[in-house]
C-alpha cells in the first residue's frame, strides 16, 4: 500500500466554507414560509456585527415550542425550524422582527467553516507514537500506545461526527459505525419512534435521508483519527474499540467550497443527544461570535453530560472559531501542533479561549474510497487536531463512564504536556497527552478530591497501587492510613529492597505488607509501636499526624527543625522535633487554613492526605 504525497484536498480547499442552516419545520403566521430544498447556491449578506449569513434564511431553535416539527413522523423532521423571509434590512433586525412575531427566538442563518488546510504530504502516523522519524521531535506525540495499556475503547462510547459525512464502506470504518439497535433496515418505518425513518447508523441533514455519506472528504478523515478500527488494513484511531455515529451537515458547491447551515448542525446537535452520543466532535465553526441556537443546543449536550470537542480555527492568529471560543464548560477548544511539538503556523490560538494543543499537520488518515485513489491520505487543520481529543475522551469515558465533562476537560488540560510553544498560545499551555489523560481517568474515586493530582501523581510512579486489588482503579482518598500501607508507601517510594527476609516483629506474620515492614525497619524508618520493647509493629493501626511526622522525618533524613511552631503541638511532644522538620522542609503547612496555625497531631490521616504528604516530600 503507498500513500500519495497528495491527494484530493486542492490548493482552494485551505478554508472550506461550511453554511451551517437549519432543517424545516411549519411556521405560522407574518409571511415566513417552510423552507423548501433551494434551487441554486444561496447568496450571502454581511451582518451589521460581522460575519456572514445566508440571505433571507433564519432558524427557530427552541424545542420546547409547539410545532417545532416534534408531532409528526416525517423522515427526517428536526427539531429545528428553518424559515425564509425575504423583507429588507440587516438579518439580525429581522430576525428580532419574527421573534417578536413568532413568539419564539429566531436567529439569521449564518455562515462557518470547516476547520481544514491544505498542502498534504505523507510522513507516517506520527501524532499517535513520534520516533522522530523524518526529522520529528522524539515523543512529540500523544502517546496513544500508553494509553492503550488501560483502554482501546468500548463499543458503548459514541463519538457524533458532526461534519460532511463519513465513507461507511471504508475498511477502517465500516466496522466502527454506530448502530441503532431500535431501527429496521430499509423497512421504510420509523421503527423507533425518534422522527428518522431508517437512520440505523446516522442521518443525512442535508439530504433528509439516512444515507450519510461524505461528499467532501472531510468527515472521513475526522471519523477515522478518532476510530479506525485496528484490522490489518491501513491505519489506527486513537480509540479504535468506540463507535462513530456519522451526521452529515455539510455539502460541496461543486467549486471547492463546502457549505451547511447552523440549523443542520444544530439539529444533529440534538439527534447526538437523543440518540446516546458520548462524544461530539466539531471540526468546524463560525466567525463573528456566538451563534445563539447552536448555544442553546450546546447547553443541552452539556446537561445531559456529553462534552463536545470544538476546533479553534485555521486564521493564524487569536481569532477563533465559535463554539471553540464559546467558553462553556462542556466545549474542549483545541488548536493545532506540528511533528516538532511547535504550534502551527496556520493554527488560532488564545490564552483564553483555547484549551490545548493536539497534533493536526501532517495528519494521516482515511479518505472516500475512489477508483483511481488511495484510500489515504495526509491533511492539515485543527478540524484533525480536534478528534485526537475527541478519542482520548472517548478512552477516558471507557474506563470510567462516571465523568462529567467538566472533568474530562479538566484531566486533558492538566494531563497533557506542557510545551513552550503553547504557553503564551493557549489557556493550559499544554500538548494533549493521552497516557497521562486516561491513566487519571481510571481512577474512579478521586475526582471529587482536592488531592487527585496527588494521587495521581503518586501512581504514575506506582507508589501506590490503589485499595481494590486486584482491579485497582480506586484508591479510597478518604479511607485512613494504616501503619502497614504507611510501610508500602515509603518502601516504594524510597525504593527500599534490603531486610525482607528478616523478622524483626511479631504481629506482622499475618500481613500482606510484612515485606515492607521488615524493609523499613532494617532502613531504620520505624522502631516499632511498643517502645521499650518494640517487638510488635501494629500493621492494622491507622496513622495519626505526628506518627506521619516521624516516619517522613526518618525516611527522608530532615533534621532543620527551626519552623513550625504550631500552638497545638505541646512542647514535650516526642513528635515535636518530626514535626518542626517537616514543616521546615515545606511538607506540612498545617491542618487550619489559611492561619494553619494548627498541626492537628493527633488526627488520623487519611490516604488523600498521605498522597500529599509524599507528593511534597518527594517532588
Amino acid at each position: 500500500m503507498s500513500y500519495p504525497h497528495g491527494h484530493r484536498y486542492p490548493e482552494h480547499m485551505a478554508r472550506v466554507l461550511l453554511m451551517l442552516v437549519i432543517v424545516s419545520g411549519l411556521i405560522a403566521g407574518s409571511g415566513a414560509q417552510v423552507l423548501a430544498e433551494p434551487a441554486s447556491w444561496p447568496a450571502f449578506v454581511e451582518l451589521a456585527t460581522g460575519g456572514m449569513a445566508v440571505r433571507g434564511e433564519f432558524y427557530a431553535p427552541d424545542r420546547s415550542v409547539a410545532g417545532a416539527g416534534r408531532t409528526t413522523a416525517v423522515a427526517g423532521t428536526p427539531a429545528i425550524r428553518r424559515i425564509v423571509d425575504q423583507r429588507p434590512g440587516d438579518p439580525l433586525a429581522v430576525a428580532a422582527q419574527l421573534t417578536v412575531e413568532l413568539g419564539t427566538p429566531v436567529y439569521p442563518n449564518v455562515v462557518g467553516h470547516l476547520a481544514q488546510t491544505s498542502e498534504p504530504s505523507y510522513r507516517d502516523q506520527w501524532a499517535l507514537e513520534n520516533t522522530g522519524l523524518a526529522g520529528g521531535t522524539v515523543d512529540a506525540d500523544v502517546d496513544a500506545e500508553d494509553a492503550w495499556h488501560y483502554s482501546t475503547g468500548d463499543a458503548s462510547i459514541v463519538v457524533a461526527i458532526i461534519d460532511s459525512g463519513v465513507d461507511a464502506s471504508h475498511p477502517d470504518l465500516a466496522p466502527r459505525l454506530w448502530e441503532n439497535a431500535g431501527e429496521i433496515p430499509g423497512n421504510g418505518l420509523d421503527d423507533d419512534g425518534n422522527l428518522y425513518i431508517d437512520d440505523t447508523y446516522g442521518w443525512d441533514f442535508v439530504g433528509k435521508d439516512p444515507v450519510p455519506d461524505d461528499d467532501v472528504d472531510h468527515g472521513t478523515g475526522v471519523a477515522a483519527i478518532v476510530a479506525a478500527d485496528v484490522n490489518g488494513v491501513g491505519i489506527t484511531g486513537v480509540a479504535p474499540r468506540t463507535r462513530i455515529m456519522p451526521l452529515r451537515s455539510c455539502f460541496p458547491d461543486g467549486l471547492g467550497d463546502s457549505f451547511c447551515s447552523a440549523a443542520d448542525v444544530i439539529d444533529a446537535v440534538f439527534y447526538a443527544i437523543d440518540n446516546g452520543a458520548s462524544v461530539i466532535n466539531l471540526s468546524l465553526g463560525f466567525d463573528g461570535g456566538p451563534v445563539l441556537g447552536l448555544e442553546l443546543a450546546l447547553a443541552e449536550a452539556r446537561a445531559a453530560g456529553i462534552i463536545v470537542v470544538a476546533a479553534a480555527g485555521n486564521f493564524g492568529s487569536t481569532l477563533v472559531l465559535y463554539p471553540a471560543s464559546s467558553g462553556l464548560d462542556n466545549v474542549v477548544s483545541v488548536a493545532s501542533t506540528d511533528r516538532y511539538d511547535d504550534l502551527s503556523s496556520f493554527s488560532s490560538f488564545s490564552t483564553t479561549l483555547v484549551d490545548i494543543g493536539a497534533p493536526g499537520e501532517e495528519i494521516l488518515t482515511a479518505a472516500v474510497v475512489l477508483p483511481g485513489f488511495d484510500d489515504y491520505v495526509v491533511v492539515d487543520g485543527t478540524s484533525f487536531s480536534a478528534p485526537h481529543v475527541s478519542g482520548t475522551a472517548a478512552l477516558m469515558l471507557s474506563v470510567n463512564p462516571a465523568l462529567t465533562p467538566a472533568q474530562i476537560i479538566d484531566l486533558l488540560k492538566v494531563y497533557g504536556d506542557r510545551r513552550p510553544a503553547l504557553a503564551s498560545t493557549t489557556v493550559a499551555g499544554t500538548r494533549l497527552n493521552a497516557g497521562q489523560a486516561v491513566f487519571a481517568a481510571r481512577l474512579l474515586d478521586i475526582h471529587d478530591s482536592i488531592f487527585r493530582d496527588n494521587i495521581v501523581w503518586l501512581a504514575r510512579r506506582e507508589i501506590t497501587r490503589g485499595c481494590n486489588p486486584p482491579d485497582n482503579n480506586r484508591f479510597c482518598p478518604d479511607d485512613p492510613v494504616t501503619r502497614g500501607e504507611m510501610a508500602a508507601f515509603l518502601v516504594r517510594a524510597l525504593g527500599l529492597t534490603e531486610g525482607a527476609g528478616s523478622d524483626t516483629f511479631s504481629d506482622d506474620d499475618d500481613s500482606v505488607f510484612q515485606a515492607d515492614i521488615e524493609r523499613l525497619a532494617a532502613a531504620g524508618i520505624t522502631k516499632g509501636c511498643n517502645p521499650p520493647d518494640n517487638d510488635l509493629f501494629c500493621p492494622d493501626h491507622v496513622v495519626t499526624r505526628e506518627q506521619m511526622a516521624a516516619f517522613l522525618v526518618r525516611a527522608l533524613g530532615h533534621t532543620d527543625a527551626s519552623g513550625g511552631g504550631f500552638l497545638d503541638v505541646a512542647l514535650d511532644s516526642v513528635f515535636l522535633a518530626d514535626i518542626n522538620r517537616l514543616a521546615t522542609a515545606g511538607i506540612t503547612r498545617g491542618c487550619n487554613p489559611p492561619a494553619n496555625t494548627q498541626f492537628c497531631p493527633a488526627d488520623v490521616v487519611t490516604r488523600g492526605q498521605m498522597a500529599a504528604f509524599l507528593h511534597r516530600a518527594l517532588k
